[in-house]
């Protein structure tokens, strides 16, 4: 009965549409993995390093917008998912953790790789689930059914989200030799029908009228999908209403020419005169520190968040209204009900700071000592058709945040993992979303960042459509171009991380193709080389410490000038 339960899992999972599983080796786990292997139709991906497999699922399940089912046995091993895990929860990507796990009876008792582990993830889980532990009761195999009926719909119920499953397993693990294990094709599912919101008209209307009264609206696009339907909708409200429409680069909305882009260039000298009566934002977290200090310093009268469900916080600190809708759908509607533009000078303002940055940014460069950021200005410019850009956190994304793309680059979908910011699993989430389609994938990532995760190429299934921009500035690079630590006496020894490492033999361990740049001479042959080749690649920018942080105080000095 206790083989059963365990199939009965992969079944449910399979009819239920889940196909990517991705499982770490592991002895307490061997049900799973086994019952996951011989059922014959999930594509398995084996990780050894939990961590990276937990960000690989990550960015599966980023891609796919489907569960991507994760299994590792007991122990610490469950503890290193635990960065994804907070990752997803605070991104909405659904996760199904299924973790092996020691029977109750040994709990505490001294036994090897044992640890505490019911709702070990919680908070940062959408919902925890204990799988039983004995199935000698008649209703033990329907709550088994239940629950895994019930975590899967939770994954994308409302808003996707991490589920966990900790499965309790007693010894033997393992079936007899020549034993195969049957599953049930017949199995009883719980469906729930994705949630659909649509305001009746009588709403609409009410919103429109309150939307006549302030004469200045700006709208806030934070990290967001790519979605060409909201992209139209916000080009039409934005060009016919005068509302300006302001976004990161994780926003996805660079399809759309007269989207502002570059508000973290030109807000710190910017007048309150661009202060908005009402401000409307949707999405997720935006990266721009100056366009959250600028509207918590100047305040909007009323500020809405257009959301169809999930949690809203008030990073602005002016939330006064939640419109439970899809953002989509609501300013589709907002045309149809009566809505008069808004002031011209107003739009006007904001575009106009936004195009001087834009010029400014073709002249910054130049009588400059080669350095990391013109490396990142250069190679984003570079992309051009369908593809993927990936941005690790710390300077990465920040650089390719005040670069933006343009509308011509439309076709580029950009990911990050903004969620919490953190910089241990951006390879791994480039690496599983790249696992799941044939596109270009282009990550830009520090040395810091890239060195820690290299356990994302541990395992067999590298990509050939994967390049990487590696900005090696031997050691965190960000502490000297963020107040507070470039100040310090101990900058260098206890907040920059001092490496010498070079890729050159990792790329050659994990079969990259190399490439190396040490200053502005060969960096552009050695560009084009690297976009050319055909096989998976690493392009190395060795910078100095001293140019990075001379030039970006000479940036943001002059770049709105």
């Amino acid at each position: 009965m206790v083989i059963k339960a365990i199939n009965d899992i992969a079944s449910i999972c399979y009819l239920k549409g889940l196909r990517n599983v991705v499982l770490s080796p592991g002895s307490r786990c061997a049900p799973l993995t086994l019952a996951f292997n011989r059922h014959g139709d999930f594509n398995i991906y084996t990780i050894p390093d939990e961590r990276a497999a937990a960000f690989i699922a990550l960015g599966m399940a980023e891609r796919t917008e489907t569960p991507t089912i994760l299994i590792c046995t007991s122990g610490t091993a469950v503890l290193n998912y635990a960065p994804a895990v907070t990752e997803a929860y605070y991104r909405n990507i659904p996760l199904l953790v299924l973790t092996a796990d020691r029977p109750p009876e040994w709990l505490e008792q001294w036994d090897g790789q044992t640890i505490n582990q019911k709702a070990i993830f919680e908070p940062h889980i959408k919902k925890s689930f204990s799988f039983p532990d004995s199935f000698e009761h008649k209703d033990a195999l329907w709550f088994s059914h239940r629950l895994v009926n019930e975590a899967i719909n939770c994954c994308s119920s409302l808003e996707n989200g991490p589920v966990h499953i900790n499965v309790p397993l007693r010894e033997p693990f393992y079936p007899e030799k020549g034993e195969k294990l049957v599953f049930d094709k017949a199995i009883k599912l719980i469906d729930e029908p994705a949630f659909e919101n649509s305001p009746g008209k009588d709403t609409l209307l009410r919103l429109s009228e309150e939307l006549n009264q302030p004469a200045k609206i700006v709208i806030v696009v934070g990290q967001h999908k790519p979605d060409k339907s909201l992209i139209d909708a916000l080009s039409i409200v934005s060009l016919k209403l005068n509302i300006p429409v302001v976004a990161d680069i994780i926003a996805n909305l660079h399809g759309f020419a007269g989207t502002i882009r570059h508000s973290d260039a030109f807000l710190p000298k910017a007048s309150a005169s661009l202060k908005p009566d009402l401000l409307i934002t949707l999405g997720q977290s935006v990266i721009s520190k100056n366009l959250k200090l600028f509207l918590r310093q100047h305040r909007a009268s009323a500020h809405w968040h257009i959301a169809q469900a999930g949690h809203i916080p008030d990073p602005m600190q002016s939330l006064t209204r939640i419109v439970r809708m899809s953002p989509t759908h609501f300013f589709k509607q907002l045309l149809d009900t009566g809505v008069t533009p808004k002031s011209q000078e107003f739009m006007e303002s904001w575009r106009s700071l936004d195009e001087k940055v834009k010029e400014n940014f073709n002249s910054i460069f130049t009588h400059q000592p080669f350095n990391e950021f013109q490396a990142a200005y250069r190679f984003i410019k570079s992309i051009s058709g369908e593809a993927k850009l990936h941005l690790a956190n710390s300077m990465a994304v920040r650089y390719a945040n005040f670069v933006g793309l343009s509308s011509q680059q439309n076709n580029i979908s950009v990911h990050a993992n903004r969620g919490t910011s953190g910089i241990d699993g951006s390879t791994s989430t480039a690496v599983g979303i790249t696992l799941t389609c044939a596109v270009p994938n282009y990550l830009i990532t520090g040395d810091v960042s890239f060195f820690y995760d290299i356990n994302a190429f541990w395992h067999n299934y590298l990509p050939t459509n994967f390049k990487i921009l590696l900005l090696n500035n031997h050691g965190g690079g960000i502490f000297r171009l963020i107040p507070g630590p470039s100040q310090q006496p101990e900058l260098e020894e206890l907040f920059e991380t001092q490496q010498p490492r070079s890729a050159t033999r990792m790329a050659e361990e994990f079969g990259f193709s190399y490439f190396k740049s040490t200053g502005e001479e060969d960096f552009n042959s050695q560009l084009i080389s690297f976009m050319e080749d055909e096989n998976r690649a690493i392009f190395e920018v060795e910078t100095n410490k001293e140019n990075n942080q001379l030039f970006f105080n000479h940036f943001k000095s002059h770049i709105n000038t």
